[in-house]
C-alpha cells in the first residue's frame, strides 16, 4: 500500500501532507533530543577524556546507527505496510548518508586548507582510523547532526512556502530562499560555536572561524536545505531510492561549485 496524501490546503501548515514523511520527521525530532543530550553530557562532563580512538568510533556509532536501525526495526504506524525502500525515513537516511560521506571526503578539506582547521589528540587522522584524512568517528557523527538539521529546516521551509502561496510568485520565492539562507547561516554558526568546547577540534583564529568560516559552511546548507526538503514533498510524488541518491549527488556538486567559487573569487 502507499502512504496517504491529500490535496494541499490553502493557508499555513508546517506538517508534511505525506504521512510517511510526517512520521519520519517526527522520528528525527525526538531522536535529536536523545543524541544531542548524550553529546552534551559527554562534552560538558568531559567524559570524552576517557575515550580511546576506538572509543570515539564506538560512541559515534552508537549515535549514528539508531537513525536507521530504530525506524527499520520499529516502523511507524504509517510505514508498517509501506515497502522499506519507499519509506521516507529510509530514503532520508540514504540521502544524508551520501551527502555526509561526500561532505567529509571533499568539503572538510576546504576547512583544512583554507581556514586551517585540524583534528588533534585521539581524533587526529594519524591517531585513529580515517578516510581521506578525516577521522571515521567524524564521518559517523555527521549522520545524526545532518539528520537533525534537515528534519528541522524542512518544516520551517514548508511553513514559509505555504504562508506565502497567495503572494506574488517572486516574493514567495524570495522569502523561501531568504529563510533557507538565514537557517543555513544560523546552523553553521551554532555548530561552530558549540563545537568550540571540544578541545581536539582546533583552528588558528576562532573569530574568523565564527564569522568567515560560518558563512563558508553556510553555503553547504544553503544548497542542502531546500534540495533535501523536496524529498517526497509534493502531493502524489514519491522518489525512488535511485533518485534519492542522484539528488544527493547533485546537491554535493552544487555545494562544491559554490565552495570553490568562494575560494577563488572571495579569496578566503
Amino acid at each position: 500500500s502507499t502512504c496517504i496524501c491529500r490535496e494541499p490546503p490553502m493557508g499555513k501548515f508546517w506538517k508534511a501532507l505525506n504521512s510517511s514523511k510526517r512520521a519520519g520527521e517526527a522520528f528525527f525530532w525526538w531522536y535529536s533530543l536523545v543524541w544531542m543530550g548524550a553529546m552534551a553530557a559527554v562534552v560538558q562532563l568531559k567524559i570524552y577524556e576517557s575515550f580511546t580512538p576506538n572509543g570515539y568510533i564506538a560512541f559515534a556509532t552508537s549515535l549514528a546507527v539508531p537513525c536507521i536501525l530504530i525506524p527499520l526495526c520499529f516502523p511507524s504506524v504509517e510505514d508498517r505496510h509501506v515497502p522499506v525502500m519507499s519509506r521516507y525515513v529510509i530514503k532520508a537516511n540514504l540521502y544524508i548518508a551520501v551527502l555526509g560521506l561526500l561532505a567529509n571526503h571533499f568539503f572538510t578539506h576546504y576547512f583544512y586548507n583554507v581556514l586551517g582547521m585540524r583534528y588533534t589528540g585521539p581524533v587526529a587522522p594519524d591517531a585513529t582510523v580515517s578516510l581521506n584524512n578525516v577521522p571515521i568517528c567524524m564521518h559517523l557523527m555527521t549522520h545524526p547532526y545532518f539528520c537533525s538539521y534537515h528534519s528541522i529546516s524542512t518544516p520551517l521551509l514548508r511553513l514559509v512556502k505555504t504562508s506565502t502561496q497567495t503572494w506574488s510568485r517572486w516574493i514567495s520565492i524570495f522569502c523561501y530562499y531568504a529563510t533557507a539562507c538565514l537557517m543555513a547561516l544560523l546552523t553553521a554558526w551554532l555548530e561552530t560555536w558549540t563545537i568550540s568546547s571540544f578541545p581536539y577540534y582546533t583552528y588558528p583564529d576562532f573569530d574568523r572561524m565564527l564569522t568567515t568560516g560560518s558563512v563558508f559552511y553556510g553555503l553547504f546548507f544553503l544548497v542542502s536545505f531546500p534540495m533535501f526538503a523536496r524529498l517526497d514533498e509534493e502531493v502524489g510524488e514519491k522518489w525512488s531510492w535511485q533518485r534519492t541518491v542522484i539528488e544527493a549527488l547533485a546537491s554535493m556538486m552544487l555545494i562544491l561549485t559554490l565552495a570553490d567559487f568562494w575560494r577563488l573569487v572571495v579569496s578566503l
